[in-house]
Order: C-alpha cells, then sequence, then structure tokens
C-alpha cells in the first residue's frame, strides 16, 4: 500500500488528485493509497488556516477545492464495486453499483493504459456474455481459464479474506442491486465455456 501527504496531493492536478483519491477506497492492498491525515471537517480555523497557505486564495477555495476531490472521488468509486483483478492486474474484474435490470451480471475491463480498451459483461448464472453497449468484447480460451481460476482464489483484502472472489462478487451483487439477488452458494459456472468471438465478427 502506498502512502501521499495530503498536502502533497494538492500540489497535483485534478485529474491525478480525484485518481488518488478513488484508489483510497480500493479493496486490493497492492493498488490502495492511503492518504496521510486526510481532512474530513473544514469547520475548524487552524486547518483552513494551513491549506491557505499551500497556496490557496481563500478559505472559500481551500474548501470548494477540497469538497471536490472527495465528492468526486466517491462518486466514481460507488459507480462499481471492485471484486479483484486478472492476468497481473491486466484486468479488472467488478460489479456495477446501479445496474437496475434482472440478469445478475459482472464486468471485466482492461486496467493498464498500455493494453487496448477492452470492456466485457459476464452472467453470475451460466456461461454466457450478457452484452449491451460498449460492453462486447470476447475473452479468448487462456482469459476465460483465467477466470475460473480467479473466482477459486481467495480475496487479498485482510477484510474479506475468509471470501473466495467468487462470493466476494456474489457479496457484492447482492448489497448493491436489490432487484434480484443472488443465492449465496450459487456455484461458481465452467467459464471456459464461453462462447468463442465468432470468425465473422467486427469486434
Amino acid at each position: 500500500m502506498k502512502r501521499i501527504k495530503f498536502e502533497d496531493l494538492l500540489k497535483l492536478s485534478e485529474e491525478e488528485q480525484d485518481k488518488i483519491c478513488a484508489l483510497s477506497h480500493s479493496l486490493n492492498e497492492d493498488e490502495r493509497v492511503e492518504i496521510e491525515n486526510p481532512i474530513k471537517y473544514m469547520n475548524d480555523e487552524e486547518t483552513i488556516e494551513y491549506f491557505h497557505k499551500l497556496g490557496a486564495l481563500t478559505w472559500e477555495e481551500v474548501n470548494d477545492r477540497i469538497s471536490k476531490m472527495f465528492d468526486n472521488a466517491t462518486q466514481k468509486h460507488n459507480e462499481r464495486a471492485c471484486i479483484g483483478y486478472i492476468n497481473e492486474q491486466e484486468y479488472e474484474v467488478f460489479v456495477n453499483t446501479d445496474d437496475e435490470g434482472y440478469i445478475p451480471h459482472f464486468h471485466i475491463r482492461s486496467n493498464d493504459k498500455h493494453v487496448k480498451w477492452f470492456e466485457t459483461s459476464i452472467r453470475y448464472d451460466s456461461p454466457q456474455y450478457f452484452f449491451h453497449e460498449g460492453k462486447e468484447e470476447y475473452l479468448d480460451s487462456q482469459e476465460r481459464e483465467m477466470l475460473n481460476d480467479f473466482f477459486k482464489q481467495k480475496v487479498k483484502s485482510k477484510k474479506f479474506r475468509e471470501f473466495t472472489n467468487w462470493q466476494l462478487a456474489i457479496f457484492e451483487w447482492n448489497k448493491n442491486n436489490s432487484k434480484m439477488q443472488l443465492d449465496e452458494d450459487l456455484p461458481i459456472p465452467d467459464y471456459k465455456l464461453l462462447p468463442s468471438k465468432p470468425d465473422n465478427a467486427f469486434k
């Protein structure tokens, strides 16, 4: 786990600040960033003055910027629940926290900036894709096998260390998507049986 001082965080661009704040929520300990002395309350005059000395023109600007930083990070974090990573963090497996459909599914997307953008969606109950706009990629045979292995592994986070990745994926779906709950004992489908990319597919 990495650490960054809060005053150093404020010196970064807004995009970099938001990214680090989002990583502070990560379940993956290798990825998570701990922000030293994060400010939660802005009614302390000494705290405001401290940030004012870092270069902010007014107390209001300090307050607005820090509030925006954490609001953005929380919003981005709340859009999905990360389950873990496949193939040395090349791909992220996650659950959207705002899916309103009745077909339980999880997502896989590329996590490495050097890898071509990739995202797909797969059902929990069977080895089938659940394609929708922008999430229509196919896993190759090696990736399908890695997905099977991934779900059998224990979660790396100490908070969920008794869970397998599959159990965490079910837990996150049930916690965040109330219309259709999954049986906690649902077995892992054999994802090696996911369809291969058709020869005539453009994607």
